[in-house]
């Protein structure tokens, strides 16, 4: 809330959160809070957060030498609103006479612009071009013209003549990304502001998994879905990296996403860099060009650095598919109650045979050892299995073999398992339809479609000599009880698929296996 900060614990039986998730300052006398050490952060909004006691801040264009606040102005995000702010004006420059009472303010330009169909050119006026705009607006009976603004004058402005501010957000950041809008009628009195509800989410999914776990294949089964929101591991910068804290963390910021509620955002996710590390990543694993990060990272990339939460909160609010990749969070009390208190975001729990999993990792160094990471892997599935239990249509397991050997088959399973309509973009990527017959798979699939899928199952062959294999065996025990029609230990699976045992084993593994499995 702006002007004050509520320091809480919350939930109760965790320590408090980090205060500079609070983006306000917090109220005098509080002895945890350190203003002066902390970023004066307050992210610009109408509807509850500015209520009707305090004033935005001042948006301003600077080529109309005005400056606008307003309050009074509730909006409800679940559906479309009308509002009657109480502006307040003045002028930026002593040498202008008057403000212009037709500037309304700065407001994120995504959804303004593809609600725009109606009319959009550019306007080849320099300076001047917001006038020219406003005319051609109001000469089609349009409410508000909006316009490019940058700090300079340039010569093509980019007009756009609309309705509705859609879900566009209030910003400081009008000049360069943002888009400065105006009245396009005449009356300058009772000004009413129409916005759009938040566009209705068909699909809210988490993907649990590990590292090196056929993860990224994984989300690429939802990030082609049109108009979605996709992040690509948002647990890489954590709040803390204290056991517990670490997690819950992770998740408070998970669950801000998806419920698009940037206030509760934590300040580790408005990092520029991991914006355009994660907006990178998530394009290698199919997700369009125009995904709504893309808007987010138009805005980080700018200098002077702006507040970019606005746009980040209007991605979301337009997004109809938000998916979210996890890798670093396995405490089971905190997934379990991200769950309860998260009904609509289904969980997928990826699971993958732990000879080939640490076979993976080990080309990058492994993180744990066999036995922890087993251990993990159990205690996450018994999790989904008792939500499953209990009656949570929300929680799903998969197994990363059945997904590399037929992603399609597979996928549809998942979305039908999640009630879910599996779109013809997301059956054309895994079913390799974009690439022609013989074609290399580009890198941006190259974790999707797997070239040979047993190979990889077997991989682990190569990679390890028996000995070791046999010691992830004995760690690993858990695994191959817990889900015995899917995993087996070394033996077993010599005795059920030798062929393929010996085809992808090392020169040396064949030996052994010869030695210590004889046919």
């Amino acid at each position: 809330m702006r002007g004050e900060c509520i320091c809480t614990n919350f939930p109760h039986r965790y320590p408090a959160i980090d205060l500079r998730w609070c983006k306000a300052t917090c109220t005098d006398g509080d002895a945890s809070c350190h203003v002066s050490r902390l970023p004066h952060a307050i992210t610009m909004k109408t509807g509850l957060n500015d209520g009707q006691k305090h004033w935005t801040e001042w948006m301003s264009a600077q080529e109309v030498n005005t400056q606008v606040r307003y309050r009074n102005c509730l909006r409800d995000k679940q559906k479309s609103t009308s509002c009657l702010p109480e502006f307040q004006r003045k002028k930026l420059s002593k040498s202008f006479e008057s403000v212009d009472l037709k500037f309304l303010g700065c407001f994120t330009s995504g959804s303004i612009k593809s609600s725009a169909s109606a009319y959009q050119s550019d306007v080849v006026f320099g300076a001047v071009g917001h006038r020219r705009c406003r005319e051609i607006c109001q000469n089609k009976s349009f409410l508000y013209a909006a316009v490019t603004v940058d700090k300079e004058p340039v010569i093509n402005k980019s007009c756009y003549c609309v309705n509705s501010l859609a879900q566009s957000q209030p910003s400081v950041s009008c000049p360069g990304i943002g888009l400065a809008v105006y009245l396009a009628l005449t009356a300058t009195t009772n000004i009413s502001l129409e916005f759009e509800g938040e566009v209705k989410k068909k699909g809210k999914v988490l993907v649990l998994a590990r590292y090196r776990s056929g993860s990224s294949m994984t989300q690429s089964f939802f990030v082609r879905n049109p108009n979605s929101f996709s992040w690509f591991e948002p647990d890489k910068l954590q709040a803390s990296h204290a056991e517990g804290k670490a997690d819950w963390s992770t998740l408070m910021a998970v669950e801000a996403l998806f419920r698009c509620n940037v206030a509760r955002m934590p300040s580790f996710l408005h990092n520029s860099g991991f914006i355009t590390w994660a907006t990178k990543m998530i394009r290698q694993r199919g997700a369009y060009e125009d995904n709504h990060v893309t808007d987010v990272l138009e805005c980080y990339q700018r200098s002077p650095i702006t507040d970019c939460a606005p746009y980040l909160k209007e991605a979301c609010e337009r997004s109809e598919f938000i998916d979210i990749k996890l890798i670093r969070v396995f405490d089971v009390d905190f997934i379990k109650e991200f769950a309860e208190r998260n009904p609509d975001v289904h969980i997928v729990h990826l699971v993958r045979d732990p000879k080939s999993l640490i076979a993976a990792q080990a080309r990058f160094g492994t993180r744990l050892s066999p036995k922890a990471l087993c251990g993990q892997l159990v205690r996450i599935g018994r999790l989904i299995r008792e939500l499953k239990e209990r009656g949570f249509s929300n929680a799903h397991e998969v197994f990363y073999e059945e997904l590399a050997i037929d992603p399609v088959k597979y996928g549809k399973i998942i979305y039908d398992e999640m009630g879910l309509e599996m779109v013809e973009d997301v059956k054309r990527f895994l079913s390799r339809e974009e690439y022609k017959e013989g074609q290399a798979i580009p890198k941006n699939a190259s974790q999707v479609v797997v070239d040979n899928p047993v190979y990889h199952r077997y991989k682990f062959l190569e990679v390890f000599q028996l000995e070791t294999i046999l010691k992830i065996d004995k760690e690993c025990k858990d695994v191959y009880e817990f889900w015995p029609s899917h995993y087996t230990d070394l033996s077993t699976m010599i005795r059920m698929h030798r062929a393929d045992v010996v085809k992808y084993s090392s020169s040396h593994n064949r030996v052994m296996i010869q030695n210590y499995f004889p046919a």
